[in-house]
């Protein structure tokens, strides 16, 4: 017989917000979108956008780095999105693998 296996879910959850312990301790992601090799955030205080590939993203949960905290309100998620988008200049011309480049500090 063949074992059923769950499949762990991995990256972040929709509306997620998590809290660095140590690399930028006291700040915090909001997540916002997934693009085809990165997540898109929100980086509290700021705000501005900072882009993590999914391999850095587990990588920094599995090890702690990075704690989920709780799914935000939607109210609270549109405001933050919201100002984020009114202060900071986001370009359209940008592919996903330019903002992980370009905006993503490897660890």
């Amino acid at each position: 017989m063949a074992k059923l296996t769950k499949k762990i879910k991995t990256g972040p959850l929709d509306k997620g917000f998590y809290a660095w312990t140590s690399l930028y301790a006291g700040s915090f992601l909001l997540f916002v979108e997934e693009a085809n090799e990165c997540y898109t955030f929100v980086f509290l205080p700021g705000p501005s956008y900072m882009y993590l590939t999914k391999e850095t993203f587990d990588k920094c949960v599995a090890t702690k780095v990075l704690e989920f905290v709780e799914v935000v309100p939607d109210e609270i998620f549109d405001e933050t999105v919201a100002l984020a988008k009114n202060n900071v200049e986001m370009s359209d011309s940008f592919t996903d693998n330019d903002r992980d480049e370009k905006h993503t500090k490897k660890l």
